[in-house]
């Protein structure tokens, strides 16, 4: 294909010119004719349904770019388009749209538009709910006070104190507590020898 760059983009005139080669690739390889427009009006009529919420607008834009390129004749019927669409929506918002007074006879241009603010409203409600559980769940926790030497299920009663380690013995002395007579015996025999 880098071969050919020049002649798909229209020659030496058109050199470099990528939009004539996009046009020129896409004619090349779409296809056209009674058989591409059979597949596509299948695919159409076959599309199917959508079970996810948060798939809604992205399957329902798929199914309008369907019809807008193969369905063209469908617009003299509402009634097979209408059928058609409530056959990929989720079978909860089909229902829906049966008890909806104001959607009896509605075509598929305006369903399509209730689908999605009524999906969009269905995931803020179950975002909402995700939230609110969260929330509740750290509201309704139980915070006890910290107490040194004392264990949140235990009183303080119970609790004995720690045994002394045994290198610290009572007859041996510690740095820093109290008078030491290591201490004060290298400091008499300095102040003799001074």
């Amino acid at each position: 294909m880098y071969d050919r760059r020049v002649q798909l983009c229209g020659g030496r005139a058109e050199a470099n010119n990528g939009l004539a080669m996009w046009r020129r690739l896409h004619k090349d390889f779409a296809g056209e004719g009674e058989v591409v427009e059979f597949a596509g009006v299948e695919v159409l009529r076959e599309y199917g349904r959508c079970n996810k919420l948060s798939e809604l607008p992205g399957h329902i834009d798929g199914w309008f770019e369907l019809l807008d390129h193969y369905g063209k004749e469908l617009a003299a019927a509402p009634k097979m388009t209408r059928s058609m669409f409530l056959n990929i929506i989720p079978k909860d918002l089909k229902n829906e749209i049966f008890r909806e007074r104001s959607l009896v006879g509605a075509d598929h241009i305006r369903l399509a538009d209730w689908c999605r603010t009524r999906a969009s409203v269905l995931q803020h409600e179950t975002l909402a709910e995700i939230v609110k559980k969260n929330l509740t769940g750290f509201s309704r926790g139980r915070i006890n006070a910290v107490k040194p030497g004392v264990d949140a299920n235990e009183s303080e009663t119970d609790v004995p104190p720690p045994p002394q380690p045994p290198h610290l013995a009572e007859d041996v002395p510690v740095l820093g507590q109290g008078s030491h007579r290591c201490c004060e015996s290298a400091s008499s025999q300095e102040d003799k020898a001074g």
